[in-house]
């Protein structure tokens, strides 16, 4: 499965390596059967398929999973879509730190 993520710029300055926070419903996902129950096939790219550093800060399989990304660019006032990927059931985890 792949979802986009689009982020807005609105302070007037380019970003880089900047990060950013997303909130997941997790739980959904799981019980679903979409996502492994740690959530190891969570991966992140940015629009040229690059993918994008990501840690968990809050647990996995909860309706408020905290995920921080490290978005390479963001164009001053301008938007960034990081497409999320998940759904491989034989996938190990890319987090740099998971908290679970």
């Amino acid at each position: 499965m792949r979802v986009p993520i689009k982020m807005e710029e609105k302070s007037g300055n380019a970003l880089t390596d900047y990060q950013v926070s997303v909130n997941i419903d997790t739980v959904s996902l799981v019980s679903a059967g979409k996502m492994q129950t740690n959530g190891a096939d969570i991966r992140f790219t940015d629009s040229a398929s690059n993918e994008v550093p990501y840690w968990i800060e809050s647990g996995i399989n909860s309706e408020n999973t905290t995920i921080w990304m490290k978005v390479p660019q963001i164009q001053a006032s301008g938007t960034e879509t990081i497409y999320m990927y998940y759904g491989n059931p034989t996938a190990s985890s890319a987090s740099a730190v998971s908290y679970t």
